[in-house]
């Protein structure tokens, strides 16, 4: 009996570890990458207890940052992060009341077909579907600030070699840029007219969207505002350097696509088979549906299917 209740702890502990592992990993890389941008910035980094991208504090102008933000839940300012920079319209505590919802019912559900550890993984797993849905949606609006980026760059380029100021320029790519970019530049022309420096105000865009093209434009201001140089020259070297990123971003996807996608046709054929298996000759796999042993089985081999897809992804992925 003591086995029978171990062998499912353990396994739901193992696949937990490894998560955990994995987000850290991502966690660190981000974290270096955030303090390199904002050593160039001029910035102080701020350890504080919240989202990944508002630990740190602006303190380039000799004055300190708001840090209402220190007394907020971790769990609660990471879930408002996610929101805001997807893009989408929920509220804080309808996606509380998904991911709790959805738990609750997965574990009522899976408890009865399964142990108790495997019935906690699969009632993780749902209840996760929401943030996995916003981290969609997330990647896909940073990625399309991306590509706008280079086309804002000539834009304001083009409106400071005409004449006009930088802000006259930020509000005529406000004017003629699609979304998500033209509601940021709006929301920077915004942070202006009410008192905020523009070299700050740009460097909030990269703390709201944790896009490294934007941080590039930022030290492009602060830069200029500093030494005083050719703000258009400077705007023209950072597109360029920003079509060359992402053109090296395109063809690291390409090399390396057949690995990603050979991470997930291995982790999903495993189902497909005994789905087929179970439809065309049932008495072959009823044992991992009924039988102790073959539930337990069913169990590692899904834990190790999911640590194998874990690590091929890790595999394939490229820091640059």
């Amino acid at each position: 009996m003591e086995l029978e209740f171990a062998l499912p702890i353990l396994l739901f502990v193992l696949l937990m570890a490894a998560a955990i592992l994995l987000y850290s990993g991502r966690e660190r890389a981000f974290s270096d990458r955030d303090k390199r941008v904002m050593h160039r910035l001029g910035l102080e980094p701020m350890r504080m207890p919240i989202g990944r991208f508002s630990r740190f504090e602006l303190l380039g102008e000799g004055e300190a940052g708001s840090s209402a933000a220190t007394g907020h839940n971790f769990i609660t300012r990471t879930l408002g992060e996610m929101i805001d920079e997807a893009g989408v319209m929920l509220s804080l505590d309808l996606l509380t009341g998904m991911i709790i919802g959805l738990f609750l019912f997965g574990f009522a559900v899976s408890v009865d077909y399964f142990h108790v550890g495997p019935a906690l993984a699969f009632a993780t797993v749902l209840a996760a579907l929401p943030l996995f849905y916003l981290r969609f949606l997330r990647k896909g609006r940073l990625r399309t600030i991306g590509q706008q980026l280079p086309y804002v760059l000539d834009l304001l380029k083009s409106a400071l070699e005409a004449g006009h100021t930088l802000l006259r320029a930020l509000e005529l790519a406000a004017e003629n840029s699609p979304e998500p970019m033209a509601s940021e530049l709006r929301r920077v022309v915004e942070q202006v007219q009410v008192g905020i420096s523009l070299p700050r105000a740009l460097e909030s865009i990269y703390l709201r969207i944790p896009q490294e093209e934007l941080g590039f434009l930022a030290i492009a201001v602060r830069i200029q505002a500093q030494v005083g140089s050719s703000l258009a020259e400077i705007l023209r070297h950072v597109a360029d350097g920003v079509r060359t990123r992402q053109r090296l971003q395109q063809q690291i996807r390409m090399l390396t696509a057949q690995s990603r996608t050979s991470a997930v046709i291995v982790t999903l054929l495993p189902f497909v088979v005994l789905a087929a298996f179970a439809f065309i000759r049932p008495g072959y796999a009823a044992p991992f549906f009924h039988d102790p042993t073959g539930i337990k089985l069913l169990e590692t081999a899904i834990v190790l299917d999911l640590m194998a897809f874990l690590a091929m992804r890790r595999i394939a992925r490229v820091e640059y």
